[in-house]
């Protein structure tokens, strides 16, 4: 598996795309911001690019990550 797929999960629910995201954060970001922006961006893309309803994107923090 590429790590472009690990931590994310696509199904079908009620005629619409669900996705799934894991993500890890670095420490000091704002998480609600960041998690706000995925989802939007996230749901605008695959709504524009494939004409397909995303029902719900579900963002998942795994961990925060501390700046080297």
């Amino acid at each position: 598996m590429n790590n472009m797929a690990r931590g994310i999960g696509v199904s079908v629910e009620d005629g619409g795309i669900v996705i799934d995201m894991h993500i890890i954060v670095e420490y000091g970001v704002n998480i609600n911001v960041i998690c706000d922006s995925i989802v939007h961006n996230v749901r605008y893309q695959l709504e524009h690019n494939t004409g397909l309803k995303v029902t719900k994107v579900n963002v998942v923090v795994e961990s925060v990550r501390v700046k080297d």
